[in-house]
């Protein structure tokens, strides 16, 4: 991994108050003139750059931004393990279908089927649609399992919350959709609505 050089402006008057080189925080002061100056992270672009009333309010807001750039971070890590924790947790089998709805100012409607799953791995391929109009240029549809159409596309398993999904492209992604009931062995999956323009 490259490394990232700090290239901080610091006016010659002020000196280092606080360093917190976890966080990345370094905060620069000019006790005479009541003026701060903080960044955090990798930034080489201050959070911050101000002259205060009083050094007691410029303490009192150097403390403040301290806890909120580690309060912020910490907050950050909280939610990678939690979606890291969602993504093993995350179910996928092999015949299981997803849905990609997209589009600007029409809604596409595509269907995805796993045909291979390795670890937070899959491999999918796009099925065809069972499509009925209901008006002009807008209908119904619900996914047709086996009826391949599309090449084998490996894809990572990501999680939200319940919903598990991958990305397709950088303006699309596909959702686990599942059944609403099993006939016969025959898996059941509500309709979703699409229109078109011409």
């Amino acid at each position: 991994m490259a490394v990232i050089e700090k290239c901080r402006y610091v006016p010659t008057s002020y000196v280092l108050a606080v360093a917190d080189e976890a966080f990345g925080i370094e905060v620069f002061v000019d006790a005479a003139r009541n003026c701060a100056l903080g960044f955090s992270g990798r930034r080489n672009k201050a959070d911050f750059n101000y002259r205060f009333g009083n050094a007691e309010r410029m303490n009192a807001y150097v403390a403040e931004y301290v806890q909120g750039v580690k309060d912020a971070a910490e907050r950050k890590a909280q939610r990678r393990a939690e979606k890291l924790a969602a993504n093993r947790n995350a179910q996928v089998n092999v015949g299981d279908i997803f849905k990609a709805s997209w589009g600007y100012d029409q809604t596409n409607i595509d269907y995805y089927q796993v045909v291979a799953v390795k670890g937070m791995s899959i491999e999918v391929r796009e099925i065809a649609c069972q499509s009925q109009e209901t008006m002009a240029m807008q209908g119904v549809c619900v996914p047709a399992p086996n009826s391949f159409i599309g090449e084998t596309m490996k894809k990572r398993i990501q999680a939200y919350g319940d919903n598990v999904y991958f990305r397709i492209n950088s303006f699309s992604s596909a959702y686990l959709e599942k059944p609403v009931a099993v006939v016969a062995g025959v898996p059941i999956f509500k309709e979703s609505s699409w229109t078109a323009y011409a």
